[in-house]
């Protein structure tokens, strides 16, 4: 491992690829400048009060949740740089064409068209059938032995892999509240499966997921701390896409990865929608109506609540990202250490997520003795 640390490392020594990432990194950002400048506009100036008033906000101001944008036209630009970054342009751009349904719908939600969540379910889907008619690949194992049976029946598997796919779009979606929390968890699960890519053997693919991270970067600096503009619905639907997409080719690519390494490296947007999902069920609430029980806003209101007081979000919002951030690091770091590991990798997520869930309910324990809104059970 130490070994193919250090062979993954040299894929920085090249000055060119370093300023190319730079170029990107920039261009993301001045993009995003100038969309933040446009929520000044009527029509973006009244979805973001809008946003302002949901029952899930935890911002004190209005912002700009177009952010999607700016990372789709960045990745048009890693077309254009296809040659520099030492991949075949050919190879990406059915990626791109798959993206467009779900970018489409997420950006009119955003601009404040009544998308409603089956059109946007509709859209996510249509964008998993388009990448698994552009590649030919879908899960087809998840490391269990009875369901691994189940799934390897193709039409089986392909109506698994639809779900899938779809629930980890959603899932970037429901994290992005934080000021930077959706952006740093993208960054850091492109980071890894650039890893993952590399150690499969696949380098092109290594550096494609290395130079997401600037475009990623250039809207994070702008995100973060003071929460300029957010990815809405558009770019999170595209950055969860585009992710879990890699991550099913890679599985595909290399059978020796482990399904249990990859549901690490994905931990926490996927563990968050989990519990969204058995909460609203206990509640007894539509699966589509948001709340303010999510991991992340239990953690900011809790630094309200014993330390700055309800009238610092500008200073918990940012603050509970940063707690946050070695929780979803960690898991991504075992991900990548037990990879091919058949053992410790399934494993680690069992512990990994007995320590996630204790900790969510223990929050909820202290949310319900403080009366927050909505901790009702």
């Amino acid at each position: 491992m130490n070994e193919s640390f250090f062979e993954y490392v040299k894929i920085f020594d090249g000055i060119d690829l370093l300023f190319d990432f730079l170029i990107l990194f920039m261009f993301s950002g001045v993009l995003c400048i100038v969309l933040i400048a446009l929520n000044n506009t009527n029509i973006l100036k009244k979805r973001a009060i809008d946003d302002l008033r949901a029952v899930q906000s935890s911002h004190t101001k209005p912002v700009s949740r177009i952010g999607g944008l700016a990372l789709f036209a960045g990745v048009l630009i890693i077309l254009g740089t296809a040659k520099v970054l030492s991949f075949n342009a050919s190879d990406l751009w059915p990626f791109v064409i798959a993206s467009i349904p779900i970018l489409l719908l997420g950006t009119a939600e955003d601009l404040g068209f009544n998308m409603s969540p089956l059109r946007r379910l509709t859209g996510i889907c249509i964008s998993s059938i388009l990448m698994m008619l552009f590649y030919s690949c879908w899960i087809s194992r998840v490391g269990i032995p009875y369901v691994d049976t189940l799934i390897s029946f193709a039409p089986i598997g392909i109506i698994f892999t639809i779900f899938a796919s779809a629930g980890v779009t959603n899932a970037f979606n429901l994290i992005d509240g934080l000021n930077g929390l959706a952006g740093f968890t993208a960054i850091t699960i492109s980071i890894a499966l650039s890893v993952v890519a590399f150690l499969a053997n696949h380098p092109e693919l290594s550096i494609l997921c290395l130079s997401a991270t600037p475009i990623i970067a250039g809207f994070l600096v702008l995100n973060f701390p003071f929460g300029k503009i957010f990815l809405g619905d558009g770019g999170a639907y595209l950055l969860g896409h585009c992710l879990v997409w890699v991550a099913i080719y890679l599985m595909q690519f290399d059978t020796s990865i482990s399904p249990f390494a990859i549901l690490l490296i994905f931990f926490w947007p996927v563990a968050d929608t989990l519990l969204a999902i058995w909460r609203r069920t206990t509640l007894r609430k539509p699966g589509h109506l948001p709340d303010r029980l999510h991991f992340h806003q239990l953690t900011m209101r809790f630094l309200e609540i014993k330390s700055f007081g309800r009238g610092k979000r500008a200073i918990t919002n940012p603050l509970a990202t940063l707690i946050l951030l070695p929780l979803i690091i960690t898991p991504q770091i075992l991900g990548i250490v037990f990879l091919k590991d058949p053992i410790w990798a399934p494993m680690s997520f069992v512990l990994v997520a007995t320590l996630f869930t204790a900790t969510y309910l223990a929050g909820i324990t202290f949310a319900k003795a403080r009366k927050y809104p909505q901790a009702r059970y």
